[in-house]
């Protein structure tokens, strides 16, 4: 069975690219596009790992981790910046 990755990135080019490369190294990926939509589905604790861009609409990414951290959740994070 395939590591499941939550891919967290506004940037659709940058989302495809990313997501493309997991998939093809054999991971399952789902894709949120915002703050509240990651958070939403990072919380169910079905996933091996996050990637989690910082700079997001809605929840910026600082908060989303730190939501998730508070919540007891310790699914490992990537974070993305471009700072």
């Amino acid at each position: 069975m395939s590591a499941k990755i939550l891919l967290v990135e506004d940037d659709t080019a940058t989302s495809d690219y990313v997501a493309k490369g997991l998939v093809e190294e054999g991971f399952t990926v789902d894709r949120a596009d915002n703050g509240r939509d990651g958070l939403f589905h990072a919380t169910d604790g079905s996933y091996d790992c996050i990637v989690l861009d910082r700079m997001l609409p809605g929840i910026d990414g600082m908060a989303v981790l730190a939501a998730l951290r508070g919540a007891g959740i310790d699914t490992p994070v990537i974070v993305l910046s471009a700072l």
